[in-house]
């Protein structure tokens, strides 16, 4: 069992786990000098990744929220930052000439947008799944539902993701859209905990 650290108080310890352990998590799919953008960066899980993915080695973090001025300070430090009500992300210039080798969909919808976008002929902002690009999300499409059935917890939850990522692996998607992962998982050991309170 760990031990919350003494200058660390109940409250903060909570956020950091109910927060910084998904992020945690997520952080260790990120490889040394991976590119990533990152939708719903403004919030708890999104603050603490940009955070983490910086230690993993990330050589560039990108964020989408309502505040890219918060983002690109410290401690979250995002190196540019887009307020999606302002500007589409998947047209920024830059991100179309050197597209990203991960995005990391916390808020949902970004799946459907990318599939648009794609369908419209310009550029990805992601590299493909041929190129190993990668799509990590935490939620579905609409992150507001009611499961009142097993049925309902599979539509939602496994029947999209269970489709997006065997095309994206294996079908004619594979050339233009990234490698797609639901990553839901709880660690075996409390390691990612450890890791967590130590922050």
């Amino acid at each position: 069992c760990d031990v919350v650290p003494k200058n660390v108080s109940s409250e903060d310890a909570a956020a950091l786990v109910s927060s910084a352990m998904v992020a945690a998590i997520i952080a260790d799919r990120i490889h040394e000098g991976d590119r990533l953008l990152i939708y719903g960066a403004g919030g708890g899980v999104g603050s603490h990744l940009c955070q983490m993915a910086r230690q993993n080695g990330a050589s560039y973090v990108a964020g989408i929220g309502r505040d890219p001025q918060r983002l690109m300070e410290q401690p979250i430090s995002c190196n540019y930052a887009v307020d999606y009500t302002k500007t589409d992300p998947l047209s920024v210039k830059e991100w179309c000439d050197e597209p990203f080798d991960v995005i990391i969909d916390l808020a949902g919808g970004a799946w459907p947008a990318l599939l648009r976008h794609r369908s419209s002929g310009r550029p990805s902002i992601v590299k493909s799944a041929k190129a190993k690009g990668r799509y990590l999300t935490t939620t579905p499409d609409d992150p507001i539902y009611e499961i009142h059935s097993v049925w309902a917890l599979l539509k939602t939850f496994l029947f999209p993701s269970l489709g997006r990522a065997i095309s994206s692996r294996i079908g004619f998607s594979r050339a233009s859209l990234p490698k797609y992962s639901y990553v839901l998982a709880l660690p075996e050991t409390s390691e990612a905990l450890t890791r967590t309170l130590a922050l």
